[in-house]
């Protein structure tokens, strides 16, 4: 699942990172001042995403003891894809259902849920050729028109037929997922942020994607059956990271 998840980014950033509408461009003049550097680049190469922000803060903001936190670290070789974990249980129990297809049956699983917070995949984006960081940013992970979907889709049909790593049915499901990707704006967080909801094995939960400078990170949450509660949350902690930051 992790190298089709690959081929998708690898396509969606071939297909929509080559070219900047001009209103983008625009935009970027007016908030080119706030497009430096960011300090979050110093944690990228020793990969300490760790130091993002803590378990006290994290307490903090989600309104329990740091004692209840759960930490764990998911690292890879790359400050990129990696990410540090924050779970506790929840006041009231949550579920999720999980599905396993045996054979010819589909079995359904339901299983306890815990509150998460996912923080990390922090990385330098810099300076493109013709682009500044925040026009590639915005381009990339702003909302796509029927048309980028399409171009992306297009794509998609093309890797599997010259690439080993996609399937007809990988194809089919990375198309399914081009359809239903959405995000929207998110003001006043940052140089630039995009968040969604989104909904993948039996769960929903918030992605939420922040450019700080010249460097990007990511928080997905998790923590209540309200998709409300898990947007404040994140960029409650968007903002302390930042904050933490300068």
């Amino acid at each position: 699942m992790k190298q089709i998840v690959f081929v998708l980014i690898t396509i969606t950033l071939l297909g929509c990172g080559n070219k900047t509408p001009k209103n983008k461009a625009d935009d970027t003049s007016s908030n080119q001042k706030s497009i430096n550097s960011s300090c979050l680049s110093d944690l990228i190469e020793k990969n300490e995403i760790e130091k993002m922000i803590n378990k006290e803060q994290v307490a903090s903001i989600v309104g329990i003891s740091v004692d209840n936190i759960e930490f764990e670290e998911n690292k890879s070789s790359r400050a990129a894809n990696s990410t540090v974990l924050f779970k506790w249980e929840p006041m009231q129990e949550r579920t999720m259902t999980m599905e396993v297809k045996v054979g010819d049956r589909t079995i359904s699983q339901t299983v306890p849920l815990k509150n998460s917070i996912n923080i990390g995949r922090i990385d330098l984006i810099g300076n493109k050729k013709n682009q500044s960081a925040l026009e590639y940013f915005d381009y990339t992970y702003g909302p796509k028109t029927k048309q980028e979907k399409e171009q992306t889709k297009s794509k998609i049909d093309q890797a599997q037929e010259t690439s080993d790593q996609v399937n007809k049915k990988s194809a089919e499901a990375l198309k399914s997922m081009v359809d239903k990707q959405t995000s929207n704006k998110v003001s006043g967080i940052g140089s630039s942020a995009f968040g969604s909801v989104q909904k993948a094995s039996g769960m929903i939960y918030y992605n939420l994607k922040v450019l700080h400078g010249d460097t990007m990170f990511e928080i997905t949450t998790d923590v209540s059956d309200d998709s409300d509660e898990d947007i404040r949350i994140a960029k409650e902690i968007a903002q302390q990271i930042i904050n933490n930051c300068n």
